[in-house]
């Protein structure tokens, strides 16, 4: 997948947060083409752009609910910079911020569907995983055997966690389960999402790759401007 550059959304919040975003540059990402929409543009509660920034209820959230500050990551499981993001940065994250109460995380699905022919099934197949309460497990699973996401995969990987493979396939073909997964979609496209992974920070799009290093200098900034 050819990586993905271009620019930040324009910057609102506090000047230390938007320089250390600026500061990093833009990395690859894998690319959907579309128009973005300013995440900014949120003027109220009632703004849809500002409810799709809100953590919902069945979102997948690592970290205390009491944390400072919040990080939303659209994904997609067949990106591979999204697998690059899950083994090079994320454990450093993790075990630094979200261990350590300073950063509550939440993972929303965003599927290339015309690059990644898998994402889709595989995003609906980690739901199923959280209905039986192994969301994240099996969102590990995923990224560990990228290149191996088709039908009978998606059901071993659920096996391998004791997920019942009969509820396990009748959830698959649910549509409720796909109404669930395009929930992430809607929600991304309305903040800009054109590639993945995205990032949103205090409601700044950060877009593409960030090593560990890069990714301690956004959230510090954003710890410190609140």
């Amino acid at each position: 997948m050819s990586p993905v550059h271009g620019g930040l959304s324009h910057l609102t919040a506090a000047a230390i947060v938007g320089a250390a975003i600026a500061g990093v540059g833009l990395l690859g990402g894998c690319l959907l083409v579309g128009a973005p929409t300013d995440p900014n543009a949120a003027k109220d509660a009632n703004d849809p752009v500002a409810a799709a920034l809100r953590v919902a209820d069945d979102d997948h959230v690592l970290g205390s609910a009491d944390a400072p500050l919040t990080v939303i990551e659209y994904g997609d499981f067949q990106c591979p910079v999204c697998r690059q993001f899950e083994e090079e940065t994320f454990p450093a994250i993790k075990s630094e911020y979200i261990d350590a109460g300073k950063v509550r995380w939440v993972y929303r699905h965003y599927p290339l569907r015309t690059v990644h022919p898998q994402a889709e099934s595989a995003a609906r197949a980690s739901e199923c995983a959280a209905a039986d309460g192994r969301f994240w497990s099996y969102h590990a699973a995923l990224f560990a055997n990228q290149t191996a996401l088709l039908a009978d995969d998606l059901r071993a990987y659920a096996a391998g966690l004791g997920i019942d493979g009969q509820s396990f396939a009748a959830c698959q073909e649910s549509e409720a389960v796909a109404a669930r997964v395009q929930r992430d979609v809607d929600s991304g496209r309305l903040l800009g999402v054109t590639g993945t992974p995205t990032f949103y920070v205090r409601g700044e799009r950060v877009a593409g790759f960030r090593s560990a290093a890069q990714f301690r200098e956004l959230l510090d900034a954003a710890l410190t401007a609140r």
